[in-house]
């Protein structure tokens, strides 16, 4: 017996050191470069003292130096206090967008798994319509029906995310309320308000919020186009689809004024998806 217990602990180390190699730094390093963005839209000023709105002609397109780490624009703003002071606004259209969405998504999910089938695919054939149509597409019906804005950009996007979330809810909710725990719990009188709270509920919001993580980059990505066409905020705002926008025409002489914006946009919506698909892997993980 003395003889076969290392054996075991011997088979036993490979293993776990397998399930710790599983986790790839490639997830914590995006959670990292999300953190430092938050931080940056939360408290810009721990990263540049500069003023974004600025301006200074005779500072006009400077190219990136140790005074000006990503140059300046064409009025003599500094491009990287633009950006740093940028993620607030653009942040907030993914966050926020997703927040809400996410939201009513679980109200419509919930209530169509629990209707009536007649209800219920009346609910459902409205969301395969919605479903139909690129979700950059209904933003910019919604955009044309509100008119432009900060704020009805962010209710542009959460109209054409919630069909998404709904969906994911409906279908979760109509497999849990199928379940065993679900059933015992009406046999036992259970109210079905508590029911909802305390059995339902837990259980779709687990994979909903993996899809709420990468569709925040989702989000980033529409509310920046739309601020690119000139239907979000307006100039000189710090955004960085807007500065986007205000820098096309630069590629060839100022490149930077566009570059840097772009790249913002571009390592915030990986991250994102990288940090999504990771929770994804460990949700999936942890269900088997």
């Amino acid at each position: 017996m003395s003889v076969g217990r290392p054996d075991l602990l011997e088979l036993a180390r490979p293993a776990a050191g397998r399930r710790r190699r599983t986790v790839p730094p490639v997830g914590a390093v995006a959670g990292v470069v999300l953190g430092v963005l938050v931080l940056a839209a939360v408290l810009p000023w721990i990263f540049t003292g500069a003023d974004p709105l600025a301006t200074a002609t005779s500072d006009s397109q400077l190219p990136p130096s140790l005074e000006h780490l990503f140059g300046t624009d064409k009025l003599g703003r500094d491009v990287f206090s633009r950006v740093v002071h940028g993620a607030g606004l653009s942040l907030s259209f993914g966050f926020t967008a997703t927040l809400a969405a996410l939201i009513l998504g679980i109200l419509i999910g919930v209530a169509s798994g629990l209707a009536p089938r007649p209800v219920d695919n009346v609910i459902m054939r409205a969301l395969e319509i919605a479903l139909a149509f690129p979700e950059l597409l209904v933003a910019l019906v919604v955009i044309a029906l509100l008119g432009p804005g900060t704020t009805n950009v962010i209710v542009a996007i959460t109209v054409a995310a919630v069909p998404v979330y709904a969906r994911v809810v409906r279908i979760t909710t109509i497999q849990v309320r199928q379940s065993a725990f679900i059933e015992a719990s009406v046999a036992l009188g259970q109210h079905r308000v508590a029911i909802v709270l305390k059995h339902l509920l837990p259980n779709v919001i687990g994979p909903l919020l993996v899809l709420a993580t990468i569709g925040i980059g989702t989000s980033i990505i529409a509310g920046s186009g739309l601020s690119f066409l000139g239907l979000g905020p307006v100039s000189p705002t710090p955004e960085w689809g807007l500065m986007l926008s205000d820098g096309r025409n630069s590629l060839g002489t100022a490149w930077w004024i566009a570059v840097f914006p772009g790249l913002a946009i571009t390592v915030t919506v990986i991250s994102t998806t990288v940090l999504g698909r990771y929770l994804q892997g460990r949700f999936e993980g942890r269900a088997r």
